[in-house]
Order: structure tokens, then sequence, then C-alpha cells
């Protein structure tokens, strides 16, 4: 394949990602809204902290002013249907799914968004032919104020199809991260993502 049909299929594909960002936005609500300040935290709410990361790093790549460097994932407060790995864009378009939200963040960053302190499922998205696969239990204790899921590392090819996916304890790098960002006077507990059938 030449580069120009490389450059071509890799645009199409990224148009879609940002068609079915367009298309969660307005079909789903964020029920894991990201957090900027400690004085957001109510009670009864916790703060759930991760990162996304490809291999190898996907080059930034702007459409239309917009950096294309976001992952999102599908939340289910119950368990998600067996063997629903992603959420597909008729998912989201036509809201097929009961009791199903979504949160994202920017790759390689970590993200900070705030949850009800219950348990909750991870599936991936399917932006289109880039799918991110997921299928993970978020635990969380009724006395947690903030816990740390993990980060999740997709593996790619030069295609951006995805070849496998692990978790790593990267926790060190994220109490840094959260002190920065919140101030010690919170305890991030480490509570990484359980894989579910």
């Amino acid at each position: 394949m030449n580069r120009f049909m490389y450059l071509m299929r890799l645009t199409v594909m990224l148009t879609i990602g940002l068609l079915f960002i367009a298309g969660c936005s307005s079909a789903i609500e964020v029920s894991k809204p990201p957090i900027k300040d400690i004085k957001e935290l109510g009670p009864n709410q916790t703060i759930v902290v991760g990162r996304f990361v490809l291999e190898p790093p996907l080059e930034v790549t702007k459409y239309r002013g917009t950096n294309i460097d976001y992952v999102m994932v599908g939340v289910y407060e119950k368990y998600p249907p067996k063997g629903k790995m992603a959420l597909s864009y008729s998912d989201i378009l036509y809201n097929d799914i009961k009791g199903q939200s979504y949160f994202g963040g920017r790759i390689e960053k970590f993200i900070f968004v705030k949850s009800t302190n219950r348990s909750f499922y991870l599936v991936g998205c399917n932006f289109g032919r880039i799918e991110f696969p997921a299928r993970f239990r978020v635990n969380i204790s009724p006395d947690d104020k903030a816990i740390y899921i993990g980060t999740i590392i997709y593996y790619r090819d030069d295609f951006n199809g995805f070849k496998k996916f692990k978790i790593k304890n990267e926790y060190k790098k994220a109490k840094k991260a959260f002190q920065k960002k919140f101030g010690k006077s919170l305890k991030l507990r480490k509570s990484l993502l359980t894989p579910i059938e």
C-alpha cells in the first residue's frame, strides 16, 4: 500500500472517529465527568484515576483544528451483556443498550473523573474500524474518595488494528499526578481493573 492510500485510509478512519465522538456526546449522558477541583467532589462520590496508552504511539493528527488523541470507553452501572467488548456506533446513535454511558480522556495523560462510590463496568468503544476493546469491573468501596484503576495499554498495528491490551500498574506516577492536581488531603487507593467474562 503506497503512502497516499495509507494517508487516505487514516483520514477516513479519523473522520469516522470524530463523527462517533459527536454521536456519543449527543446520545449518551456522561455519567463519569472530568473533575478539575476537589471542591467538586460531593458526598458519596469518588475520583477515578486512570490512563490510556497506545503502543506504538499514534502521531498526533489534526482534523479541522481538533487533535485526534482521545479515547473513550463505555460505562455500565450493571453487568454488561456477555461478550460485549465495545459499544458500536449504532449502540450510541440509537441508544440500544440501557444503563450505558461513557467516559474518556487524552491518550498518554492521566484522567480524573467523578463517579458515585459504587462499582461499575467498562466496555470499549468502536470508532468505525478502530476499536478500543475493554471488559472490566471498576472496584469501588463505599468509603473510597479516590481510586487508581491502572493504565490500559493498547498495542496496535500500522493500520490501527489492535492486537492486544494489558493493564499496567503505574501507581507511583498516578499518585504524583493526583497530588499535584488535588493536594494530599485525599488518599488514592490502588484498585486495579478486574477483567470480566
